[in-house]
């Protein structure tokens, strides 16, 4: 078993200052697909 762990995405927007709305619309996307790349890669 592997277990991976990174800051969340919502920390990393915080840390960062990032408030364009579809900046951060386009990162939550890119993080349900690593999450969705990494489900299928343990199934």
């Amino acid at each position: 078993m592997v277990h991976i762990r990174y800051p969340s995405i919502d920390n990393w927007i915080e840390d960062l200052a990032i408030v364009d709305k579809e900046v951060i619309a386009e990162v939550k996307k890119t993080q349900a697909m690593i999450v969705g790349v990494l489900e299928e890669l343990t199934e």
